[in-house]
């Protein structure tokens, strides 16, 4: 497997890292189980890159527009869309609260902001949605 730091930073690898997030109710990850609807990789701007590169650096742009970077700035900010097994799933605010966590964990300080969207358009359906190990643990055939 590849270093963390040469790790590139693209949906692929996203949804790969998402492999660790767990529902402990099927004890199955939220990739295979089709949970994760959408991934956007929302590069920084020149502006961002620009303050990354150099803070004390002067800008065209007035400073009450301009934040100091920070670690939270690093990288690309990144938008995930995702569903749960039912609307009252109630380990839903756990499992939305290992996505940023993990991602985190994962590319450090190559990565921005971290955004979990909650979606439940279209609902969760296992037999379509869920990889075919996860249908089989299901006993869905």
């Amino acid at each position: 497997m590849e270093a963390t730091a040469t790790l590139e930073l693209n949906e692929d690898t996203i949804r790969e890292a998402l492999t660790a997030v767990i529902d402990p109710e099927l004890h199955m990850n939220i990739i295979e189980l089709g949970l994760v609807y959408n991934v956007e990789i929302n590069e920084p701007s020149a502006l961002a890159l620009a303050m990354q590169a150099d803070p004390a650096a002067p800008v065209d742009v007035p400073t009450e527009e301009v934040s100091a970077p920070t670690a939270s700035t690093a990288g690309p900010d990144v938008a995930v869309e995702m569903t749960l097994t039912s609307p009252g799933c109630p380990y839903g605010p756990m499992i939305m609260g290992q996505v940023p966590v993990v991602l985190k964990e994962k590319f450090q300080d190559r990565i921005g902001e971290v955004e979990v969207n909650l979606t439940f358009s279209p609902p969760w359906d296992p037999a379509t949605m869920a990889s075919e190990d996860v249908q089989f643990e299901l006993g869905i055939f």
